[in-house]
């Protein structure tokens, strides 16, 4: 009875505690490139950030706009690539984003990719994601810069497509946060 009381009052008092802090969002516009900056922190352990950072095939369970996220291939080097889908709304039209990102190892709290292969909607783009413990939390910064390879009209265009970038990067810092805090209370469940 003690287990599920305790089981009950941490369902209910959890995500009242754990929220990410959002410290700056940015996104910007220029010569056809976008541009994003994200610095947050989480309660989350840095470990679990880095597990589910890394976990390419599930990409899909941080990311809501991802429809797809399957692992291609891992060379010998450890780079992986990884078959992405995103699907995006913009108004009343809807339409799917394809993009082969190559992951590179992460080294030092640091997490490389780019954009690879002819399967892309994009001509070009590089993602970063910098992970580093602040005690018990975990500071995740993200950097992305892209260049579209499809037309985005030119007067709402740019800003719809900085709205969209800014809502796909909070929902993935807020994802990131409750699948680490999921996973540790879980953990901390059955050790009752």
């Amino acid at each position: 009875m003690r287990v599920f009381i305790l089981t009950l009052l941490c369902l209910i008092i959890s995500p009242l505690l754990t929220a990410a802090e959002l410290h700056k969002v940015e996104v910007k516009h220029e010569d056809g490139h976008y541009r994003l900056y994200l610095h947050a922190v989480l309660t989350a352990p840095i470990q679990r950030v880095a597990e589910i950072i890394t976990d390419y095939g599930r990409l899909d369970t941080i990311n809501p706009y991802l429809k797809q996220s399957e692992v291609e291939q891992i060379d010998e080097t450890q780079q992986t690539l990884v078959h992405l889908i995103t699907e995006s709304c913009v108004l009343f039209f809807c339409y799917e984003v394809l993009h082969d990102q190559l992951f590179e190892p992460m080294q030092n709290g640091v997490l490389k990719a780019r954009i690879a292969g002819e399967k892309s909607d994009f001509k070009s783009g590089n993602f970063s994601w910098t992970i580093q413990a602040e005690g018990e939390m975990t500071s995740i910064i993200m950097q992305t810069d892209v260049e579209p390879a499809f037309m985005i009209p030119p007067m709402i265009g740019p800003y719809m497509l900085e709205k969209k970038l800014r809502e796909i990067a909070l929902a993935t810092v807020i994802n990131i946060e409750r699948l680490a805090m999921q996973s540790l209370d879980e953990n901390q469940t059955g050790l009752d």
